[in-house]
C-alpha cells in the first residue's frame, strides 16, 4: 500500500454564527468515513478559513480530494502540499482532528489574512503557504 498525503486550504462558507456546531458535525461525519477508508489528518479552522492535511491510500486520497474540492461549504480551493510518504504523521484514523480554539489557531491569523490578500490579487503566497504548512506539520493539538 502506497501512502499520500494532500494539505489544502480554502474559504469557509459556513455561516460564522453557528460554526463550531458544523464543525463538529463535519469531524463526526468525516471520523466515521475516515475510519472505515484508514484516512487520518488534521482539520484546521482559523478566521474564515480551513487548513486541512490528509493521509491514506493513495487512491483514496485522490477520490477524497476531488470531492472536497467541489463541496459547497468552501470556495478558494486550493492545494499546498501533495504527494507520497513514508509513514503517517498522524496514525489515528478513528477520529479527524478539529482544531478550531481561537488560542490554539493565533498563530495563523496573520498568515490567513496575507494569503486572502494575495489570492485575491493573483499573488504568489509562497512564504504564508510555507508558515501555514510549518504549522500543520509541528503542531500537536487536542480535538475539540
Amino acid at each position: 500500500m502506497s501512502l499520500y498525503q494532500v494539505t489544502y486550504i480554502s474559504r469557509s462558507t459556513l455561516n460564522s454564527n453557528n460554526i463550531h456546531e458544523k464543525l463538529e458535525e463535519i469531524q463526526t461525519i468525516a471520523s466515521s468515513k475516515n475510519a472505515r477508508k484508514k484516512i487520518s489528518g488534521v482539520l484546521v479552522y482559523r478566521a474564515g478559513y480551513f487548513l486541512q492535511r490528509l493521509e491514506g491510500e493513495t487512491i483514496t486520497i485522490k477520490s477524497l480530494i476531488k470531492k472536497i474540492s467541489m463541496d459547497s461549504r468552501h470556495t478558494n480551493f486550493r492545494i499546498l502540499e501533495h504527494g507520497e510518504i513514508s509513514e503517517r504523521q498522524y496514525q489515528d484514523w478513528t477520529q479527524l482532528q478539529l482544531i478550531a480554539k481561537r488560542k490554539d489557531t493565533q498563530p495563523l491569523e496573520q498568515v490567513f489574512a496575507v494569503i486572502a490578500e494575495k489570492s485575491a490579487r493573483n499573488l504568489s503566497c509562497d512564504d504564508e503557504t510555507s508558515l501555514a504548512l510549518d504549522f500543520i506539520k509541528g503542531a500537536k493539538w487536542q480535538a475539540l
